[in-house]
């Protein structure tokens, strides 16, 4: 199977040179092609934003055509991780993430400029003067009432004029798994990759998903692999999540076809990055309370030596009165019951 590269490497004069299709369609040759990548990413933020080092550490694995497969904390930025590599590749790189309001959420956030500026970079020093008058956009099946039909029309569209005159060029398609399994999706997107379009690169976020043993099991992802083996050219893969085990990172891997091993890649197409550092500021107790005795507790425990959970729910409350506290509840009646509850004892701000 044809697999998509981002650049092709050659020599000249004894020296070794990458080229790879700009985001203009242009030919770009560079001696480091990827450093300039990152360079020019880096120049799309305000002055004083630094990327984290695990950031550029994981671009520079996608960017160079490695199947990434990356363990990060929750707010780590790794939506970026794959956002902004997505410009530089000659197709559109499709987001598989579960809830629509992710989707929405990270869409708005790309368009609207919270990530990289990439649409308003005139004057800015370092940068080819190509992007001026691009706008790089992220789109989903059903923004502003689209059918699928019709979004593949309008992001294979080599003119689509933005209100300021530039370009729009869309790098950044977002899905649910489900969509993966939608026949009438599956045949526009066919027919779209008949007409050139190019998925260059998967993204697999909340990849625990994938597990069975997980938290969050989703049926719909086991439906990924076979998706991708699809396509008519393979797409670089790469897959994040915050919360795999172990366990989960090994089912994870072997669904998707990475080694188990980063050592076991073939032509070393493959990398894996588990930044999982221990969360000291975070503490798991649990209290026994009377009006919720198991039958350990009932072992040598009077039930007036416990507090209510009421009882201690407010002595926590009391002990931390500037805090920000979330309290799950099981039941929508149980919700209600403790807002009344918090409402009487003017706990509520």
């Amino acid at each position: 199977m044809k697999r998509f590269s981002p650049y092709v490497k050659y020599s000249m004069n004894g020296a070794i040179r990458y080229s790879s299709i700009g985001p203009d369609g242009q030919k770009e040759d560079s001696t480091d092609l990827i450093g300039e990548q990152i360079t020019k990413i880096k120049s799309m933020f305000p002055p004083r934003f630094h990327l984290r080092e695990h950031q550029e550490e994981i671009m520079r694995l996608i960017l160079s055509g490695k199947d990434t497969f990356a363990v990060l904390p929750t707010g780590s930025g790794k939506s970026l991780c794959f956002q902004a590599p997505s410009v530089f590749f000659s197709g559109i790189t499709l987001v598989i993430t579960p809830l629509v309001a992710l989707i929405e959420n990270q869409v708005n956030n790309f368009n609207g400029g919270h990530y990289p500026r990439y649409h308003s970079l005139r004057g800015n020093p370092g940068l080819d003067n190509y992007y001026e008058s691009l706008w790089f956009k992220a789109i989903y099946p059903g923004m502003d009432g689209l059918t699928a039909q019709a979004m593949f029309a309008e992001i294979q569209s080599p003119r689509q004029k933005s209100n300021e005159g530039r370009e729009i060029r869309y790098k950044l398609l977002y899905v649910s798994p489900e969509r993966l399994r939608d026949q009438k999706f599956l045949r526009t997107l066919r027919e779209a990759e008949a007409g050139g379009l190019l998925i260059s690169h998967v993204v697999i976020d909340e990849a625990h998903c994938m597990s069975q043993w997980g938290f969050d099991f989703r049926e719909s992802y086991l439906y990924i692999a076979g998706f991708i083996r699809e396509r008519p050219v393979r797409p670089i893969i790469s897959a994040f999540t915050a919360t795999a085990t172990p366990k989960d990172q090994a089912e994870i891997k072997n669904l998707l076809g990475f080694p188990m091993k980063e050592k076991d890649s073939a032509e070393k197409r493959y990398a894996e990055r588990i930044f999982v550092k221990p969360r000291n500021n975070l503490r798991l107790t649990v209290e026994r309370c009377s009006d919720y005795r198991t039958a350990a507790d009932a072992e040598g425990v009077p039930a007036h030596a416990l507090k209510t959970r009421k009882e201690r729910l407010l002595e926590i409350l009391a002990e931390h009165p500037t805090k920000v506290c979330i309290i799950y509840r099981t039941t929508v009646a149980g919700v209600n019951q403790l807002y009344d509850i918090l409402r009487e004892e003017e706990q509520l701000r």
